[in-house]
């Protein structure tokens, strides 16, 4: 019997996530939330030990290598996918192959929502 929900591997009912390719791809940002709580976690030591936290342009490229790796392997994960490095813009229905874009366009995206939540 299959249903809509697919369990994860050791049987316990507690963890259901939704089929398909996400589950691929929730592993992929794992890094991206270990890489910028390190990168703040840096910045707090600095401001416990030296009363000043890192420059924010220190902030920016840490927060800019993060990024790009996870970028990275975002576009390594859907480049192999038949129409994965489409972008469409909102509003406009204008869809287009980002290829090698992508990974300065989801770099771009990634620094911005982190900073744009996160100004401090």
């Amino acid at each position: 019997m299959t249903d809509s929900l697919s369990r994860a591997p050791t049987g316990d009912n507690s963890a259901w996530l939704p089929p398909g390719p996400i589950e691929s791809v929730s592993w992929i940002v794992l890094p991206l939330i270990a890489g910028l709580g390190a990168l703040g976690a840096v910045d707090d030591l600095f401001k416990i030990a030296t009363r000043r936290g890192l420059s924010a342009r220190a902030k920016l490229a840490g927060q800019t290598v993060v990024a790009m790796a996870v970028s990275l392997l975002l576009y390594w994960h859907h480049a192999e996918l038949p129409g994965g490095l489409a972008v469409q813009i909102p509003g406009a229905g204008i869809l287009f192959d980002a290829g090698g874009w992508f990974v300065l366009m989801s770099t771009v995206t990634i620094v911005g929502t982190s900073n744009a939540v996160n100004l401090t």
